[in-house]
């Protein structure tokens, strides 16, 4: 509104400053409603951001407890003619003299029965949602542990791994097997994506709210691509020509059970790192 003037001393030049007072509270006003009305608009992409996501997660969560039941009755139907072939295997193998050429083919057949095995032992811990053993220990302990494990499968020379949370242990609580599983699996993911040797880092914080902790395990590999990212914790989706597609799914499952949850950052190239929060303590004791 532009100012009105008036050269004059009489009741007019009054009214034209009352009305230039006006013009500029109407003008202050405005920016300010202006500015609120940005604030908010940007308050409420914000928050139907975060609906979406959460809408998103819901989605996944839905369609991973469907897949759970399903997990859980083919589990159970490959289980028992599975045991069967095993301990018929083992006799036929138990009766083959060494040197034998059936042993050999009897052995390979042992192998593949014992990766039927893990495939079936990862879809009944996939469909066993909410069923954990809630104890306190140091996550520390867990990693150490866990690497160790790791050295028996793979050859450790070629890679670096950095223990950076060395020094600043603590404690939380959860179902120790089910969270090794988690950190198991993605260590050894981790390794597996950096088959000539690199580095791995292991590190874990408390969050600044002092409830959560973040752990993260990152890899100097390949990357990921931008369409796997999106079907990383999809069960049977795998990257790997020997990959069951479980793991992750499994591992997503067991982190959203604890309250917390698993994120994936990458750029093909630049490696990938895996975030794991979790609360450092577990609302209700289960068992």
């Amino acid at each position: 509104i532009e100012p009105i003037v008036v050269d004059t001393q009489d009741e007019i030049a009054l009214l034209a400053d009352e009305f230039n007072t006006m013009a500029r509270e109407v003008s202050t006003l405005k920016s300010t409603l202006e500015q609120k009305v940005e604030r908010r608009t940007a308050q409420l992409a914000e928050k139907n951001r975060q609906l979406l996501a959460i809408q998103k997660e819901l989605a996944k969560a839905e369609r991973l407890a469907g897949l759970g039941l399903l997990a859980a009755g083919v589990a159970h139907e490959i289980n028992n003619p599975l045991a069967i072939i095993r301990g018929n295997t083992e006799l036929l193998q138990d009766e083959l003299p060494e040197g034998a050429e059936e042993r050999e083919e009897v052995e390979a057949i042992m192998l593949e029965i014992g990766r039927i095995e893990r495939i079936v032992n990862n879809l009944r811990v996939f469909s066993r949602s909410g069923l954990k053993r809630i104890s306190r220990f140091s996550l520390g302990s867990v990693l150490e542990s866990i690497l160790d494990q790791v050295g028996h499968q793979i050859a450790l020379e070629p890679y670096r791994i950095a223990r950076e949370y060395r020094g600043k242990d603590l404690e939380i609580e959860g179902d120790q097997d089910q969270i090794r599983q988690v950190f198991t699996n993605l260590i050894l993911n981790g390794l597996q994506a950096m088959p000539g040797g690199g580095l791995l880092t292991l590190d874990f914080s408390t969050d600044s709210d002092g409830e959560t902790i973040s752990v993260t395990v990152a890899d100097n590999g390949p990357g990921i691509s931008p369409e796997h990212l999106e079907k990383l914790f999809t069960p049977f989706f795998s990257t790997k020509p020997s990959g069951t597609g479980l793991g992750l799914a499994v591992s997503y499952g067991i982190v959203s059970d604890h309250g917390g949850r698993i994120r994936v950052a990458s750029q093909e190239g630049q490696g990938a790192t895996f975030s794991v929060i979790l609360p450092l303590k577990q609302g209700g004791k289960e068992g």
